[in-house]
């Protein structure tokens, strides 16, 4: 988990801001800032209405008695697609709203329930009450 930590923290940002530079030469830095901001508007509404979609599923599961295990997934997509679409950068856009959109976020799902499944196994997966 380290070494991917530093990934994040160092190599991405570069990343990032390299395709920003790339899509400014392309269409022009104004014409950039403004995709920016509207992909940033138009994944902050999404993220919101597929965010109630979600809970939505959550109490429909619990109140017919059931532990809403998929809903916590799809929750855990929306909220990543969601923050990822907030920072600025055309990469961490692509993959939030791979990460809200339903038909792809059936991709992610599976990796983050293996997360999940080897983080309860090695006894690293704590649920906290506040």
């Amino acid at each position: 988990m380290k070494r991917y930590l530093w990934v994040l923290i160092f190599i991405l940002p570069v990343i990032e801001i390299w395709s920003i530079v790339q899509m400014s030469s392309w269409i022009g830095g104004f014409n950039t800032l403004i995709v920016l901001i509207g992909i940033s508007l138009i994944g902050a509404y999404a993220a919101k209405q597929e965010g109630k979609k979600v809970m939505f599923q959550a109490r429909t599961q619990m109140n017919a008695g059931q532990i809403p295990g998929y809903s916590f997934v799809n929750g855990v997509c929306v909220l990543l697609g969601g923050l990822l679409l907030l920072f600025p950068g055309f990469i961490s856009d692509i993959f939030g709203l791979l990460l809200l959109l339903p038909i792809t976020r059936v991709w992610f799902q599976g990796y983050i329930l293996k997360w999940i499944e080897r983080a309860m196994k090695n006894g690293n997966f704590l649920i906290r009450r506040f």
